[in-house]
């Protein structure tokens, strides 16, 4: 009885969570479009050498709308965790600083009215230093601390290589979901997939008596990200930038990595994986070949607008793809856990 009503209060502080992060999303949406507008009259920088629609269909469109799923999910989460408990701030802080980090290059792309904004290397730098901090406090409070599940159900000591493994996985999932994020409604589907796969896995991986801050965080980005969705979907109000995919796929990278399935997740996550790939050939193969490209364009879903396919049906087709590897990510993971 005890533990059915421990699963039961669970379930119902997340989904309340979730809708009480959407209603935010959904009442101050209209109020951050305006103000960004107001302070981005060009909108945000569009590639001169992407395909000649973007031009014309996203001109003038605001960036940094990742304050929607931001703002919404903070709120929520410190209303619905327990703040007691060192994990949630770990992530707060991961989710806070790398949103900080994008909205910085966001903004000096709007200044410079052009593509780039902060250079590559102190990006990198500073996403390595957010990870680490991270992780040596994660690894402070932790048991098992260097260990990981890789593909197998038994936990594996990694040693000295575990620190380079999961700062690698927090600031690459930041990074591939920074990639992926070249479409409208592209991205964020697939990161509501992946904050629902790592919130079961945090469920069922857990003892269900106490409050999980883990699912509680991802039922309230799920719902301010179904917010956002509502006006990024083609054609797009206002773009999330930097500002939202970096806070996102750190978010994600760091709770993969406290769940210790980081492997699993890179299954589940394949579309970033396919689209960061996709970047590293075209610039390996160019370098090789001494100008020579494997793709059209990358990342790949602009490899695809040039072959003619059309916007929409590029980001239906990749949220399908997406749908199945998390599928296939959860059948290994449930068969792992039995």
């Amino acid at each position: 009885m005890f533990s059915y009503l421990a699963i039961t209060t669970n379930i119902t502080y997340c989904l309340t969570c979730l809708l009480i992060s959407l209603c935010i999303g959904f009442i101050t949406l209209p109020c951050i479009i305006s103000i960004l507008q107001k302070l981005q009259k060009n909108g945000q920088p569009i590639r001169n050498d992407g395909p000649k629609e973007h031009l014309l269909i996203k001109k003038n469109t605001p960036t940094m709308g990742g304050l929607i799923i931001v703002m919404p999910s903070i709120i929520s989460t410190l209303l619905f965790c327990k703040l007691t408990s060192y994990d949630i701030w770990v992530i707060l802080f991961v989710f806070v600083t790398f949103a900080i980090l994008g909205g910085i290059d966001d903004w000096l792309k709007i200044k410079k009215k052009n593509s780039h904004g902060l250079k590559v290397k102190t990006k990198l730098i500073f996403q390595f230093l957010i990870a680490l901090i991270g992780i040596i406090i994660t690894g402070l409070t932790t048991k098992n601390f260097t260990h990981t599940h890789l593909l197998s159900s038994t936990l594996v000591n990694l040693g000295y290589l575990y620190v380079p493994f999961v700062t690698t996985t927090i600031v690459g999932t930041s990074n591939a979901v920074n990639l992926t994020d070249g479409l409208d409604g592209l991205v964020i589907v697939p990161s509501i997939m992946l904050f629902a796969f790592l919130g079961v896995v945090a469920y069922l991986t857990s003892n269900h008596t106490e409050i999980n801050n883990i699912l509680i965080f991802c039922s309230a980005i799920i719902g301010s990200s179904l917010s956002f969705l509502w006006v990024n979907t083609f054609p797009a109000k206002i773009f999330m930038g930097d500002l939202g995919s970096l806070s996102i796929g750190g978010a994600l990278g760091l709770i993969s990595v406290m769940l210790q399935y980081e492997l699993i997740f890179s299954i589940a996550a394949a579309l970033l994986v396919i689209e960061t790939l996709s970047v590293i050939v075209q610039v390996v193969y160019y370098k090789i070949t001494k100008g020579k490209k494997a793709f059209l364009m990358t990342p790949l879903h602009h490899h695809f607008e040039l072959k003619g396919f059309k916007e929409s049906t590029i980001v239906v087709k990749f949220w399908i793809i997406s749908f199945i590897f998390l599928i296939i990510a959860l059948t290994f993971f449930i068969h792992l856990s039995s």
